[in-house]
């Protein structure tokens, strides 16, 4: 049977901090119209502002907005990593607000393979926008 290690205080610490910056995503996605951001019209992207090119967060603030408001469809025509993203996120707030203060540690070899499978997708999906000209938001 595998041992299961617990994060330690400052990792907890940790969490708490970064759930409180989730939740203000989440608080300011669901405050902000979404028709205001495509009035303003600035790009906030250095990659895109340098090449033109969509990066593969380029659309992700619109896209946490349209979910925020319950448009899933605007979301994944901004961009569709948000899906998950959003949904992971969501996940792992509830479980730090439901007190599950103990979480258990990935071990290295995990983390780097979920680092790696994240990275991939990340740059396939970027390598897809930019390939095909239709599939960029902006």
């Amino acid at each position: 049977m595998e041992t299961v290690t617990f994060a330690p205080p400052a990792a907890r610490r940790a969490d708490r901090i970064f759930a409180c910056i989730v939740l203000a995503v989440y608080a300011l996605s669901a405050a902000i119209p979404l028709r205001l951001l495509d009035r303003v019209g600035v790009t906030l992207c250095p990659f895109r502002g340098l090449t033109g090119l969509p990066c593969p967060g380029c659309g992700m603030t619109h896209a946490f907005v349209a979910l925020a408001h319950g448009n899933i469809a605007a979301a994944w025509h901004y961009n569709a990593l948000s899906l998950p993203l959003f949904a992971f996120g969501l996940f792992w707030l509830m479980a730090r607000l439901t007190g599950d203060s103990a979480r258990p540690v990935l071990s290295r070899r995990a983390e780097g393979i979920l680092v790696i499978a994240a990275l991939v997708l990340a740059l396939a999906y970027d390598a897809y926008r930019i390939c095909v000209p239709t599939a960029r938001p902006f």
